[in-house]
């Protein structure tokens, strides 16, 4: 058990004559570091600005490109295969999983005797 003379009275272990835990000052000091980390951000200038007014993201394209090749000459030949090649596989014969049962007519036959 931990004991600790409290110079003030009214004030628990713990706490310092102001009255803030050391957790409360660890939580301020945190916050104030994380707002001086982030100021640099705020801090920019405006020359960094594009000459344009405007943001990055404003860039406009035409919708079609036209290439005048008026005062080029351009040569070249037009090339094609020589051949087509074309294989295919051979049909496979295959034998007849059907059978022809020669008796099936006896078999019919009886069965009806039987009713």
């Amino acid at each position: 058990m931990r004991t600790c003379a409290a110079p003030v009275v009214g004030m628990t272990c713990g706490t310092d004559p102001a009255g803030s835990s050391w957790e409360t000052v660890m939580r301020k000091a945190l916050m104030l570091f994380a707002v001086l980390a982030v100021s640099p951000a705020f801090a920019q200038d405006d020359a960094a600005k594009p000459a344009g007014g405007g943001a990055e993201g404003n860039v406009r394209y035409s919708k079609t490109t036209n290439i005048d090749f008026e005062d080029d000459t351009i040569e070249g030949d037009l090339t094609k295969p020589d051949g087509e090649y074309i294989d295919a596989r051979e049909k496979v014969k295959h034998s007849n999983l059907i059978r022809v049962r020669e008796d099936f007519e006896d078999k019919v036959m009886q069965s009806v005797g039987e009713l």
